[in-house]
């Protein structure tokens, strides 16, 4: 099924609670049938915020900081880890579509069309792919612009009959050195510095999963390097036991020195700088209605304060019974 939100947070909710209680309890108290829980699980499971052992420290992150899953963040990890196809900070396959559909769209497909129809994608994926994923094609689709789903990061944008990507949201470059943090730590592991072309041409890197091209992936860098989350440093001969110089803004090639400790870090910067935490869409809704006649909003502060204490409910479930249902995933 296509992501789904509103299910995800309330399954994820009801795991934090009691992180081993089965499908069918959490379908019993939440009231959703266990269809849409299996569904909630594997989309959880695929972005890193489930384990076996509960949520992930992702997932406790994401719950605690944007309980309704709003947050543009939010989806930008949900985008980031299922493109991976469960198989998390592995080092790259030799082909993407070793890894499944939607590893082959993300590194594949779309860097040869970053604007394309949805026949055209089925086309390129039943010649790629061994398996029949005409119903994968409709899920992701749909996942991808869907208000539910992961539109808020507009990763990909859909005009009629058209989808097109190279225009996302990327306001929070907070969010861009969070992935760029995990895409590091799988290709470079704990090397402190690299030349900027490696990061612009590793084909399952950052560049491809923004979806944006090497001009726009530059100015991110520089935006990541005016917050400190990284320096850039020329790549010129320098003596030895010196520091290399600042990199001059004509250098095409220079040295990315990583300036982050724990990417967890990052990620919950990421929260606290995106403008849709907390509930930002709801007191929104509210502006009209609070409005004065000199335009002012008296009571918007003490209801974004309301809002702010929100949390969604926490289901109080019962025991651990005898049985529980594995996990489910979409691998194979």
């Amino acid at each position: 099924m296509p992501l789904n939100k509103a299910d995800l947070r309330q399954c994820l909710a009801a795991w934090a609670e009691q992180p081993e209680a089965s499908i069918a309890t959490v379908a019993t108290q939440i009231g959703l049938s266990r269809q849409r829980v299996k569904s909630a699980q594997q989309w959880a499971l695929l972005s890193n915020l489930l384990n076996l052992q509960g949520l992930t420290d992702v997932g406790k992150l994401a719950l605690e900081k944007d309980p309704y899953l709003e947050a543009t963040v939010t989806d930008w990890v949900i985008h980031f880890f299922s493109s991976l196809s469960d198989n998390g900070l592995q080092n790259q396959p030799e082909n993407p579509s070793d890894w499944g559909f939607a590893t082959f769209v993300i590194y594949d497909f779309l860097l040869a069309n970053p604007s394309f129809t949805q026949e055209e994608l089925a086309q390129s994926a039943a010649s790629s792919l061994e398996s029949d994923v005409g119903a994968y094609i409709k899920i992701w689709l749909k996942t991808y612009t869907q208000r539910d789903g992961l539109a808020n990061c507009q990763f990909l944008t859909h005009n009629k009959n058209s989808y097109t990507t190279g225009n996302p949201n990327l306001q929070n470059p907070h969010t861009v050195g969070y992935l760029l943090a995990n895409i590091w730590a799988r290709d470079f592991g704990q090397q402190s510095s690299l030349l900027v072309g490696d990061l612009i041409n590793s084909p399952m890197g950052l560049a491809a999963v923004l979806g944006i091209q090497e001009l726009q992936l530059r100015e991110q860098l520089d935006r990541l390097a005016e917050l400190e989350i990284i320096e850039q440093r020329s790549a010129k001969p320098h003596k030895m036991g010196t520091q290399p110089e600042r990199r001059q803004q004509e250098e095409p090639s220079y040295m990315v020195v990583r300036c982050w400790d724990d990417s967890l870090e990052l990620l919950a910067k990421a929260y606290e700088q995106d403008p849709a935490v907390p509930n930002r869409p709801l007191i929104q809704s509210l502006e009209g209605i609070l409005d004065d006649d000199d335009g002012e909003l008296p009571f918007l502060s003490s209801v974004q304060t309301w809002f702010s204490n929100l949390c969604p409910k926490q289901p109080q479930l019962p025991a651990k019974g005898p049985t529980f249902d594995p996990p489910l995933h979409l691998a194979g």
